[in-house]
């Protein structure tokens, strides 16, 4: 009985019958399945797709995708991890938000397209449950937001993957403001691991006055990769920042028993690891 099933490699156009066919003939088992790249709807890939009982995780790319408003769209009933890439724009969220309770991992690779407001109200609907949370990109009006509006629908989000390279496009970056102020730093917020595509210094130094106050009092690992766009060396300044928050993240470790570190992923080639 087949169980995983990887058609990532493949390209359909404006078809999805070789698709349904052997999803049809494998509904039964299929726990993992990475969709091939589609050029037609995203309800007509669902509709295939819905009829796995027990499919757990999805990854989906869709290429110039249209939406059509579709009531009678659905999601397989167990799925837990949904990733997908591709060209989708806010009005393609509405589909998800049929997405089932079970969800506790979603990863959008490209939200360049997308309004934060139409995000925000996607995890408002399915955000209760989600442990794992990764945006590829920067979201369209995402640089006036608090990290407490981002983490408000999310009572139970553990990782938490964010680009800060739309910050140097335009705007302020306010992500990491505020958030201590609008939480009881005796109620932290159960983030543990932090991943963040680029750095900033106004970050990493909110980042420790977060976890100093209590707000985000469970975080236990922060991963900054300075990615190519990132040109500029990292000061003195920069770098005690860094070894600050790490120190204060070993220190919270060794009170509760548990792992901390600081990685650095400089280009993706070098990465520091300090334990």
């Amino acid at each position: 009985m087949v169980k995983n099933l990887n058609m990532s490699s493949l390209i359909h156009d404006s078809s999805r019958s070789l698709t349904a066919r052997i999803l049809i003939r494998l509904k039964e088992g299929l726990e993992v399945f990475d969709a091939p790249c589609t050029s037609f709807a995203l309800h007509q890939l669902l509709h295939s797709i819905s009829k796995l009982p027990r499919l757990e995780f999805l990854s989906m790319r869709c290429k110039d995708a249209p939406v059509a408003n579709h009531p009678d769209v659905s999601w397989p009933p167990s799925l837990k991890s949904l990733e997908v890439s591709g060209s989708f724009t806010s009005r393609t969220l509405d589909h998800f938000r049929l997405l089932p309770r079970t969800l506790t991992s979603l990863t959008i690779d490209d939200t360049s397209q997308i309004d934060y407001g139409a995000l925000e109200a996607l995890l408002k609907v399915i955000g209760h449950g989600l442990e794992t949370l990764h945006l590829g990109s920067y979201p369209i009006g995402f640089q006036d937001v608090t990290l407490s509006d981002w983490l408000r629908p999310l009572p139970k989000l553990k990782s938490l993957y964010v680009s800060l390279l739309g910050s140097q496009i335009g705007g302020s970056l306010n992500i990491f403001d505020g958030g201590k102020r609008l939480y009881d730093s005796h109620n932290s917020h159960p983030l543990k691991q932090l991943e963040l595509d680029g750095f900033d210094l106004e970050v990493v130094e909110s980042v420790f006055d977060l976890v100093a106050d209590g707000y985000l009092g469970c975080l236990r690992q922060v991963i900054f990769i300075r990615t190519s766009c990132t040109t500029r060396r990292l000061t003195r300044h920069d770098l005690q920042s860094v070894h600050e928050l790490d120190d204060l993240l070993r220190a919270l470790a060794r009170e509760d028993g548990t792992g901390a570190s600081m990685e650095e992923d400089h280009a993706g080639a070098k990465v520091v690891q300090i334990y």
